[in-house]
């Protein structure tokens, strides 16, 4: 188990820390530093659990959960009055967002260096999928100027926020994201990805999966000479010829760096590496599809991993996918607190703090349900929806309750909510992709968690 309450006082105690909140403060270094009536370790859990209603309606539930801890513990002090709209957003502008990211980094982290032998391992390695995605934004002139807009000339602007994500498939924990204009380059973000990876991870073993956006000789030279595992599908137009030469579906080919093929890089700082570079050797796996059509992925893993493994771990990259939908969907990324920069860049790191949370959740819940033995047709997983739905109604009770072993009972009673809401895992059922527009505003295949 994870044992995920642990952690969330731990990260509680964090929001005290003098340093952090130094690394809080975004105008002024005497901001946090008085009792107001939300400070920043009432602030963070509020943004933490928001629900996306109107500011007056939010504001009204946070005072009642605080009136509601109050008279458990029979204490009396300044939030016996609710906060004003226009105090609370005096907060959140007060509020740097990168302190957010380094409350993600520290959950990451602790999770990682303390819970080594609970974590989802092939061969030694962590399974990582990287991917980017982007996010509409409320289109104002401030958003424009700093984010970018993906419409075409003369057309009406929308501005938009380009995410990169780092994610831990197996483990199921968004382990680095990057806030970026929406046409980034996806391989510079990955880069910066690797180079935070071991501080988050340990420094454990890594597999990097990408999908066919991502070939490219400026990451395989760099990755073969640090022994930088990955699984990558290829285009059909790269490696043309080497590809043609193969007999069977699992061979190594020898790339050469012809002038042609790193003429792309030009100019670069790899470009001296690549000419310097003759030719690099690297496994090309050709995969059969259940519709018949065969998808070519290279590595350069070793014979420990056979052509069926190679296909396993590429099928595995979705799960990078499946947390964009998390957070754009479940966790209402793009439903933000406000028009102004500061406040989207808080919400963005507030729902990946609060994707992973989730995630140890459902891990713990999971132990339990699998502990009971019970026997069903199908392989059975906790509703990471509903999770979701629970962990907003009851986290803020859990971490502003004074009573630390009232805590750790209202934790305990979300996870035993929680292990009683599976769903059966049905192999291979697929459903047509429905690109149009859905008939109603709300869609009956896809309710809202909380």
């Amino acid at each position: 188990m994870r044992h995920q309450i642990n952690y969330l006082h731990q990260d509680y105690n964090l929001l005290q820390n003098e340093t952090f909140i130094k690394k809080a403060q975004l105008l002024n270094t005497n901001h946090f530093t008085r009792n107001r009536k939300m400070p920043l370790n009432k602030l963070i859990p509020h943004i933490l659990t928001r629900k996306g209603t109107t500011l007056s309606i939010e504001l009204k539930r946070y005072h009642q959960t605080i009136q509601q801890t109050m008279n458990q513990t029979n204490t009396n002090n300044d939030d016996d009055q609710p906060i004003t709209k226009t105090g609370y957003l005096n907060q959140r502008k007060k509020l740097n967002p990168q302190a957010l990211e380094t409350l993600c980094d520290y959950h990451t982290t602790r999770l990682y260096t303390n819970n080594k032998p609970d974590l989802h391992l092939i061969n030694g390695y962590l399974a990582i999928a990287c991917d980017g995605s982007n996010t509409n934004l409320p289109t104002t002139k401030e958003n424009l100027e700093k984010y970018g807009n993906t419409t075409s000339h003369g057309t009406k602007p929308q501005a938009s926020l380009g995410l990169s994500c780092c994610y831990d498939v197996l483990n199921k924990v968004i382990l680095n994201c990057t806030l970026n204009p929406p046409q980034f380059n996806e391989i510079a973000q990955i880069k910066n990805h690797l180079q935070k990876l071991p501080t988050l991870t340990d420094h454990i073993p890594t597999i990097i999966l990408l999908d066919r956006a991502y070939p490219s000789l400026g990451l395989f030279v760099p990755w073969l000479e640090n022994d930088q595992k990955f699984v990558i599908r290829l285009k059909k137009s790269n490696f043309k010829t080497e590809r043609a030469q193969m007999k069977t579906l699992d061979e190594k080919v020898t790339l050469k760096l012809t002038p042609h093929r790193i003429a792309y890089h030009r100019g670069t700082e790899i470009y001296e590496t690549l000419a310097q570079t003759p030719s690099i050797c690297l496994r090309i796996v050709n995969i059969l599809q259940k519709d018949g059509c065969y998808v070519s992925v290279v590595t350069n893993l070793d014979e420990r991993f056979s052509a069926l493994d190679v296909g396993h771990l590429y099928s595995l990259r979705w799960g990078v996918e499946t947390a964009f939908d998390m957070l754009k969907n479940q966790l209402e990324l793009e439903n933000f607190s406000g028009v102004r920069p500061v406040l989207i860049e808080q919400d963005v790191f507030a729902c990946v703090y609060l994707c992973n949370l989730v995630s140890d959740l459902v891990a713990d819940a999971q132990v339990v349900y699998d502990s009971r033995g019970g026997v069903s047709m199908h392989r059975m997983v906790v509703n990471r929806g509903f999770a979701v739905g629970v962990l907003k109604d009851e986290l803020i009770l859990v971490v502003l309750d004074p009573d630390r072993v009232r805590g750790e009972a209202r934790f305990l009673a979300m996870v035993s909510l929680v292990e009683r809401q599976v769903l059966p895992v049905r192999p291979d059922r697929h459903f047509p992709r429905n690109k149009g527009n859905f008939a109603g505003k709300y869609c009956n295949t896809h309710k809202r968690c909380y």
